[in-house]
């Protein structure tokens, strides 16, 4: 009888402690989209959507995320998401857009307020070069380590911003 009353109060704890992990972590959800995000080595495909930055330096909202192990699955993703109209960057793990990427999207091109892409924790550590579409002829990345402005590419960012970047601002 003790052993079941210790094994009814080890399920009752367990119980307890996964609903407020799950509690908290879909609290952190929902305030912090971008921490969400997540990357694999077997799913390299990635697309994020966002919505237009609503004023100067405002992070713009992200509306959906996802990650495949296909082109093939990805343009599916794409096709399927409605606001996902416009590609406006993709984002490599490695110099010369190798390895992991993320390919961004967003519902108009580039305008003279742009997007403002804050990096997930994920990217913050990995990000090492990039290409801009859609008349996003304009870039300003910032870091821990320092900031850089550059066109619409970069083969690699840099020693001050390789695997160090937290946001980036693209425009017109």
């Amino acid at each position: 009888m003790t052993t079941y009353i210790r094994t009814g109060a080890r399920l009752a704890a367990v119980t307890l402690l996964t609903a407020g992990v799950l509690g908290s972590t879909g609290a952190q959800a929902s305030a912090s989209p971008a921490d969400t995000r997540t990357y694999s080595l077997d799913k390299r495909h990635c697309m994020t959507v966002v919505a237009p930055a609503a004023a100067e330096a405002t992070a713009s909202e992200v509306l959906s995320h996802g990650c495949y192990r296909t082109k093939k699955e990805l343009d599916r993703a794409v096709s399927a998401d409605r606001a996902a109209e416009v590609r406006l960057s993709v984002w490599a793990e490695h110099a010369n857009m190798a390895g992991i990427y993320d390919v961004i999207y967003g519902p108009a091109p580039c305008d003279g307020t742009g997007y403002w892409l804050t990096a997930s924790s994920w990217w913050k550590v990995r990000l090492s070069s990039f290409s801009n579409e859609s008349g996003c002829n304009n870039s300003f990345l910032t870091g821990d380590r320092g900031n850089g402005t550059f066109g619409s590419h970069a083969n690699w960012v840099g020693s001050t911003l390789d695997n160090a970047v937290n946001r980036m601002r693209i425009w017109r």
